[in-house]
């Protein structure tokens, strides 16, 4: 049997949508999903969700395909729109599936209330609705958008508290946009993502966010390709002592050259590590790479001063058994000329954890560094349990020191906090000899920037500086 006609889906008065279980078109409540689902006749029970008694996913791919053919025929066109609620998947979290399925019905039934003839809404599934509006323009999909949104502004209350709910969406117009019903709903998902980064939490499709998708999928096969075949490299950036001007250390930053793609920012390929779920394979990557340049210098008899500091992700840090990874991975470099570099925004990511990690990690003879120190807002009570020796100065801060009064403040005052709790620091980003000199004048410990060294490789770095 075929699936109710569409002027069934489309009447103002079909149970099968005009409301959700929370209520129906006029805001009261008549049964809920049970109701809606036995008003139905059969199988049109089986494509309804039941959470919220609205058309599921395969329903509503069934109407799109259809609407799209008969928008074909007559010359209209269509508009989608892909909704995805906020906070709602934190909210499910932490006060359980059962509160969120409730949420999700109210939801619903807000949502039913708004539609008007010649729409048509689904839950798609978790916290993503789409409506179909039939025979519409670009201006009358912005009112709908807007009807739709505005249903959200009141919080909900359920069982004795109130929820603040909102939603992001992404619009996309056929034929304008696609000419197939699947086009039309991957260019809506698209508009949708981008929309999730919008400040006005709406967005329609264009044809550029297509190339941008097509470039950024180009992007991750390549990388993962790079990574899989040990195509990145290293680079090192010289660490001076402000006080005696020798090499004290390096830091050790990974290197992406694609033979298409060109010079790849790390800016770039390391959120996307983070997005695809291999930044743990490139941290250990980074790692096993610098061990092996610590251990190719000594056998050129050209011994690494000093310590070799490695950026640790805070995806690294969620492992309680990193220091014991990490030791494996360095068994053959001296003890001491390994140092670990973690932001400190991610070392406040979990930082009970950050504690137990670290002093682990101490104990295993690594040396530690809070790098981008002063951006993460971390509390002191915690800066002086983290096992580290290090702090670093982040470069935004001193780009500016001797121009803006406040950062030359920030950076004199993380100096000053440095000694008291019997720490080193070193400016990042140092490119002028004045900053330097007043680095030191604050009693800075160590340096990094152009104006003392730029990254290279491996090679020239031995020839300039061991």
């Amino acid at each position: 049997m075929q699936p109710p006609s569409r002027a069934e889906c489309l009447c103002p008065g079909s149970a099968a949508h005009r409301r959700g279980p929370s209520g129906c078109r006029n805001g009261t409540s008549d049964g809920g999903g049970e109701a809606a689902q036995q008003r139905l006749p059969y199988p049109a029970a089986h494509l309804l969700d039941s959470v919220t008694g609205l058309p599921n996913r395969r329903y509503f791919m069934e109407r799109l395909e259809e609407a799209c053919e008969q928008a074909r025929l007559r010359g209209n066109c269509l508009g989608l729109l892909y909704l995805d609620l906020q906070r709602f998947r934190q909210i499910n979290d932490t006060q359980g599936h059962e509160l969120g399925d409730l949420l999700l019905a109210e939801i619903a039934g807000r949502f039913s209330a708004q539609v008007e003839p010649g729409e048509f809404i689904a839950r798609l599934g978790g916290d993503e609705f789409m409506v179909l509006l039939t025979d519409t323009r670009p201006a009358a999909m912005a009112h709908a958008i807007e009807r739709y949104r505005s249903s959200l502004m009141a919080p909900i209350r359920l069982s004795e508290r109130s929820f603040s709910i909102s939603a992001s969406v992404g619009a996309a117009l056929f034929p304008r946009d696609a000419d197939t019903a699947q086009s039309l709903f991957q260019h809506a998902s698209i508009a949708l993502n981008h929309a999730k980064q919008d400040s006005s939490r709406t967005r329609f499709f264009t044809a550029t966010m297509a190339d941008e998708l097509h470039q950024y999928e180009i992007l991750q096969l390549r990388f993962s390709e790079a990574l899989a075949k040990d195509k990145l490299s290293l680079a090192f950036q010289p660490q001076f002592s402000l006080k005696t001007g020798k090499l004290i250390g390096a830091e050790a930053l990974c290197r992406w050259h694609d033979e298409i793609l060109g010079h790849v920012s790390p800016a770039t390929f390391i959120p996307l590590a983070e997005e695809q779920g291999l930044i743990c394979a490139l941290g250990e990557w980074v790692l096993e790479a610098a061990c092996q340049q610590l251990m190719t210098w000594e056998r050129q008899g050209k011994p690494f001063p000093g310590r070799l500091s490695v950026n640790v992700s805070a995806q690294q840090m969620d492992d309680p058994r990193l220091a014991e990874h990490i030791q494996r991975i360095a068994t053959r470099v001296p003890p001491g000329k390994l140092g670990l570099e973690l932001t400190e925004s991610g070392l406040m990511r979990n930082p009970e954890q950050t504690v137990r990690v670290t002093r682990a990690l101490c104990r295993a003879g690594f040396s530690l560094a809070i790098d981008d120190f002063g951006t993460g807002y971390s509390s002191l009570s915690y800066l002086k349990r983290f096992a580290a020796d290090t702090l670093k100065i982040d470069m935004s801060f001193v780009k500016d020191m001797l121009k803006s009064s406040h950062d030359h403040a920030i950076v004199s005052t993380i100096i000053a906090m440095a000694q008291t709790l019997g720490m080193l620091t070193v400016a990042e980003g140092v490119e002028a000899a004045e900053q330097a000199e007043a680095l030191s004048a604050l009693g800075c410990t160590g340096v990094q920037g152009f104006h003392f060294g730029r990254p290279v490789d491996g090679d020239t770095f031995a020839k300039q500086w061991l």
